[in-house]
Parts: C-alpha cells; structure tokens; sequence
C-alpha cells in the first residue's frame, strides 16, 4: 500500500500526520 500513501500524502499533505 505504498501508492494509498504517496497518494494520500500528496492529496492530504499531511492529512494522516495528524
């Protein structure tokens, strides 16, 4: 699952840090 979290990273910029 290292594309959800590139994904995620990039769409959320650091939405799942929090």
């Amino acid at each position: 699952i290292e594309k959800f979290e590139k994904e995620a990273a990039e769409l959320g910029k650091g939405s799942f840090n929090k």
